[in-house]
C-alpha cells in the first residue's frame, strides 16, 4: 500500500502526551479534510483503466472497517467490503471482496483523497481495483469508481464525467455504465 501513499504529501504531526504515549485517536464517521495528491496512474479511457486492474466488477458495499497503515504509519485507512453483483475482470478468491480507501491521519482527521469520497454501506457501482504489494486492493485510480446507487451516484474522482474515463456517462443511465464497462475490458 505504500507504493501509492509515497504520492501523497505534507506531514502529520501526532500528539504526545506527558510520559511519551500518543493519544488515541478519534475516528469521526465522515472527513472534515481533503488532500490532493499527485495520482500514481491517470487513465484516459475505461480500456486503460480496464487494462491496468486487476479486478473490475459491479459491487455493493456490505462492510466498513479498519484498513491497514499506510504512507510509513502517517495513515489509517479504510477497509471496504463488497459483495460482487457482476465480475467483468479478475478472479476472487471468496465470496468478499476488500479494498483499502482513504481514511485517517494518524490522530483520527478523516480526509479524502483526490475527490474520492468515502464508501458508505449500501453504495452500488462499478470498481476498477489494482492489487497492492501488501496484498490489499485499491482502487486503480481516483477514477476507479462509478456508483450507480447510493448516496452520491457518478464517477469518482477529480475528473468529471466530461473528461477522463467516464467521459459521457450519466449515473441515471445505468445500462449504459453496465455496457461501457463491460466493452471496455478484455480478458
Amino acid at each position: 500500500m505504500d507504493e501509492f501513499w509515497k504520492y501523497v504529501g505534507g506531514s502529520v504531526h501526532f500528539p504526545v502526551h506527558a510520559g511519551g504515549s500518543r493519544s488515541a485517536p478519534r475516528f469521526p464517521t465522515a472527513p472534515t479534510r481533503h488532500i490532493d495528491a499527485e495520482e500514481p496512474e491517470s487513465f484516459g479511457s475505461l480500456a486503460t483503466m480496464g487494462a491496468a486492474s486487476a479486478v473490475v466488477l459491479r459491487a455493493v458495499v456490505v462492510a466498513i472497517g479498519p484498513g491497514p497503515e499506510a504512507g510509513g504509519g502517517r495513515f489509517l485507512l479504510r477497509s471496504v467490503t463488497l459483495r460482487p453483483v457482476e465480475l467483468v475482470k479478475g478472479e476472487v478468491a471468496t465470496a468478499l471482496v476488500r479494498f483499502a480507501e482513504a481514511g485517517y491521519t494518524r490522530d483520527g482527521t478523516g480526509f479524502t483523497l483526490n475527490g474520492v469520497g468515502w464508501s458508505r454501506v449500501g453504495d452500488e457501482g462499478w470498481y476498477f481495483l489494482a492489487r497492492s504489494g501488501d496484498g490489499w486492493m485499491r482502487l486503480a485510480s481516483s477514477d476507479g469508481r462509478f456508483l450507480v446507487a447510493g448516496a452520491s451516484t457518478g464517477p469518482s474522482g477529480r475528473q468529471s464525467a466530461e473528461d477522463g474515463p467516464w467521459r459521457g456517462l450519466d449515473a441515471g443511465e445505468v445500462d449504459a455504465v453496465a455496457e461501457a464497462v463491460r466493452g471496455s475490458v478484455t480478458t
